[in-house]
């Protein structure tokens, strides 16, 4: 399918199963025993930075770590402030956001 054919349909919104906030490492997303193409459509990794490597195997970047599972699904783990730079569902939500001149963050402002 090609891009033009599935830009009208959303994108799939993955879940991470975990999320560990540390002051010192910052948030962490944990996505546990998901499949190699969930993880490609929701825009998490891409294609070619998986393999189809043995069981235990791990591949490691700057911000993620993803490690095959024996069942060859596969735990990941992604710094939170990496991937929502990248994540366009999070960038479109955040737009949204941003755009509504009836949403205040700030008590008692005005919303004129």
């Amino acid at each position: 399918m090609t891009k033009a054919q599935n830009a009208g349909k959303p994108s799939t919104c993955l879940q991470p199963t975990r999320i560990n906030t540390n002051e010192f490492t910052g948030t962490t997303l944990y996505y546990e025993r998901v499949s190699d193409q969930a993880l490609v459509e929701a825009g998490l990794v891409a294609a070619d930075q998986l393999h189809g490597g043995a069981f235990n195997s791990v591949v490691r970047t700057k911000s993620s770590k993803i490690r095959r599972m024996k069942d060859g699904s596969v735990s990941a783990q992604f710094e939170a402030e990496e991937f929502l730079a990248r994540s366009t569902d999070f960038k479109r939500f955040l737009g949204g956001l941003m755009s509504d001149t009836r949403l205040s963050l700030v008590r008692g402002e005005s919303r004129e």
